[in-house]
């Protein structure tokens, strides 16, 4: 059976989704929240089981098959765990920062509120933008698919940047939530964001249960969505996906601001919080390169520069 390398990326892997649980259930414990056994247990039972199917297919050589099912892992398992996460710091109830986040739209020109009444008086435009702001959870499942199967190993930097986003992201929702431009500005309340906006006042009023079934979309800032996007557009590059998933994330940041749930400003936030992921995890890159599959022709030249094709091309040239 194949061992198991404790590369830098995979020891950074660890370190991460340990950092996420600890964080999560030491909150948790703080508040005096609880989680529903099932809810705990469902998750760890069904990401055990790709953990040992990623195993199985490692011990095979198959690679491939390895990296789609330990994403798939930590996508589910982080999920389960960042929602518990941004409810738990939800009960902390610090002061609503919308008229904040307000004024720096406004100090660069800027009004989310106007942008989203112009968006309603545009159906065939409001119905891009929200189809533009779901494609991210299909485009998760794309990214694994295409880089898994190809045995890119940016597929390891894409799942660490996105558990540091999240983190990032929960940590600064904590100190400075929001409920929305639509509340803010007055507007409508969009159907699909009425469930987040019971859910954000629920949280406020107390809860001693937290969990992630059913669990909603509450950040706004910084925009996760922002993050998502820029990251979806770093993980296809170099691919000939790169301009379809550029050009359908821009979109995707827009869409941010148009569906009534984030300011300007949160986009920006998402930009920075994304830049700092990235810059952090630049040094990885180096060491997923190392790991990359070789091709046919140069697992082939690999052998002959070795010194046992050294030998033969000598023997052969004796002879």
């Amino acid at each position: 059976m194949r061992s198991i390398p404790l590369t830098p990326i995979t020891r950074c892997q660890y370190l991460i989704v340990g950092t996420i649980i600890a964080l999560t259930f030491g909150l948790l414990l703080i508040l005096g929240l609880e989680v529903p056994p099932l809810d705990i247990l469902g998750p760890i039972a069904f990401c055990g089981a790709l953990v040992l199917g990623a195993l199985y297919y490692w011990s095979r050589g198959v690679e491939c098959f390895m990296l789609c099912l330990k994403a798939l892992a930590i996508l589910v398992g982080t999920t389960a765990v960042f929602g518990p996460l941004t409810y738990a710091v939800a009960t902390l109830r610090w002061p609503w920062v919308d008229g904040q986040l307000a004024a720096c739209d406004a100090a660069f020109g800027l009004s989310a509120g106007a942008l989203v009444t112009w968006t309603a008086q545009h159906p065939a435009f409001d119905l891009l933008m929200r189809l533009a702001y779901s494609s991210v959870f299909p485009q998760i499942i794309a990214v694994v698919v295409v880089l898994g199967f190809a045995a890119d190993r940016r597929l390891d930097i894409f799942l660490i940047r996105f558990m540091l986003g999240g983190l990032l992201t929960s940590a600064i929702f904590a100190f400075l939530p929001a409920r929305g431009t639509c509340v803010y500005f007055h507007q409508a309340t969009p159907d699909y964001y009425v469930d987040v906006l019971s859910e954000l006042n629920r949280l406020r009023r107390g809860v001693a249960f937290v969990s992630w079934r059913d669990a909603q979309g509450i950040v706004t800032f910084p925009s996760f969505h922002t993050i998502w996007a820029v990251l979806l557009i770093a993980a296809f590059r170099g691919r000939w996906l790169f301009w379809p998933i550029a050009i359908l994330n821009s979109l995707v940041l827009l869409s941010c601001v148009t569906t009534g749930m984030h300011y300007f400003v949160d986009v920006l936030g998402g930009l920075i919080v994304t830049a700092i992921v990235i810059v952090a995890t630049r040094p990885l890159l180096s060491a997923c390169k190392t790991l990359a599959p070789q091709s046919a022709p140069e697992r082939v030249e690999q052998s002959i520069l070795s010194p046992a094709g050294e030998s033969q091309t000598s023997a052969i040239a004796t002879a």
